[in-house]
């Protein structure tokens, strides 16, 4: 993971082991992995997922990061892809799916928290291509 260990997950070390604590621990860090980009993907026209015919990269600088699957629906059908993981910053996420013209969005902020960064859910609707 991208950040030093803080005070706070010092203090899981000591108590755990490990690094991260439970809930149980006055809210202190968990060893979980946010992501910082989740992109609902859906057609434009009939609000179907298709997510999984799409695929896409966020970019901040030079820094950039394919988008991966990331939630799909209670009948297993993708319905989100998602990058840049525990990393803030401020990203132009663009997406490609074939039938469908390209999909951007720049922009988009990343912020970060105590111990993991706020995801930012966007959501793209995918008008058909020519």
């Amino acid at each position: 993971m991208k950040r030093a260990v803080g005070l706070r997950q010092l203090g899981c070390l000591a108590v755990m082991g490990s690094l991260g604590c439970d809930a149980a621990n006055d809210g202190a860090c968990s060893a979980h992995i946010q992501m910082g980009i989740e992109v609902e993907v859906r057609d434009s026209l009939d609000d179907s997922p298709r997510a999984s015919i799409a695929r896409g990269v966020a970019v901040e600088g030079a820094y950039s990061d394919s988008l991966m699957p990331f939630r799909s629906d209670g009948l297993g059908t993708l319905i989100s892809l998602a990058g840049a993981p525990e990393r803030a910053g401020t990203y132009s996420v663009f997406l490609e799916a074939p039938g469908y013209q390209p999909w951007s969005k720049a922009g988009v902020k990343v912020n970060d928290s105590e111990c993991h960064v706020q995801l930012v859910t966007l959501v793209a609707r995918l008008q058909p291509g020519p």
